[in-house]
């Protein structure tokens, strides 16, 4: 996972974690999931609290202006998590 910036890191698991929470409850296969991606991009503990304050638009647009190369690696990232 080393061909993203940090910051598309964080971005992405900004976008995963707004899915995961959008019904209101966190399924236990979900926080599976999610522990598999902070594990493969290396996401620590502090840098998660930093996650979690990027805001939700600055999220989508960074990861609407990676290169499309990018877009379908994190594609296949979730995909093989999933």
């Amino acid at each position: 996972m080393n061909n993203f910036t940090k910051i598309e890191k964080y971005a992405i698991i900004n976008i995963l974690l707004c899915i995961m929470k959008a019904d209101g409850i966190i399924h236990p296969k979900e926080e599976e999931f999610m522990n598999q991606i902070y594990s493969n991009f290396a996401i620590t503990i502090s840098e998660l609290e930093y996650i979690t304050s990027i805001d939700d638009i600055q999220a989508n647009h960074i990861v609407r202006n990676m290169p499309n190369k990018k877009k379908r690696a994190s594609y296949g990232t979730i995909r093989r998590n999933g």
